[in-house]
């Protein structure tokens, strides 16, 4: 009998960058092209990363005859990223609060975030696992703040993100990748 089971095909994100541009910016073709302007960069995370999540609501269809449903029907479907930006700079700040803008001269930098902090941005989340690169690259999202800021002697101050992705015509996202192990199938040949 043979199975699927190969421990090439186990991947880890053993570092990554997290990259940013206004919504419509051109995305990567490839895993290896040098991002250019407008992307920036968001610099260190958390040690955690990041988490990648899909929540789906489904609302099943029950039937008198029948303890299984007939039909279900997915109603909403949420795709988000959860990081902690622990880097401080004027990229950092803007992401995390929706904009704003930074004015002043050393040593008296003034930094006002937008009335209504909500933006959306382009985002790349470029993950790294030795020779292999994906880039995960979603057209559009909206980042928010997602938990406390706190400033310790003990630990690093980090700024908890979340970004809920957006749909537009060429949908969510995509996934570019330089892993030999992705190969066309058979249902994609067609």
């Amino acid at each position: 009998m043979a199975t699927n089971l190969d421990c090439s095909q186990v991947r880890v994100g053993t570092t990554g960058h997290i990259w940013a541009a206004p919504v419509g910016t051109t995305m990567p073709v490839d895993t290896a092209a040098v991002m250019p302007s407008p992307w920036v960069d968001l610099g260190y995370t958390t040690e955690d990363g990041v988490s990648f999540s899909e929540d789906t609501n489904k609302e099943d269809m029950n039937v008198w005859q029948s303890a299984n449903p007939c039909r279900s029907v997915i109603t909403s479907q949420t795709m988000s990223a959860s990081f902690t930006l622990v880097q401080r700079n004027t990229d950092t700040l803007k992401f995390a609060f929706g904009g704003g803008s930074v004015t002043g001269t050393p040593p008296n930098m003034i930094y006002k975030p937008p009335a209504a902090g909500i933006a959306e941005v382009a985002l790349v989340l470029e993950v790294v696992d030795g020779a292999i690169t994906d880039r995960w690259c979603f057209y559009r999202g909206q980042p928010a703040l997602n938990g406390d800021v706190q400033f310790t002697k003990s630990d690093m101050t980090g700024f908890p993100m979340e970004v809920t992705f957006l749909n537009t015509t060429a949908g969510l996202f995509e996934l570019l990748s330089n892993d030999t192990k992705l190969v066309v199938g058979l249902e994609d040949a067609a």
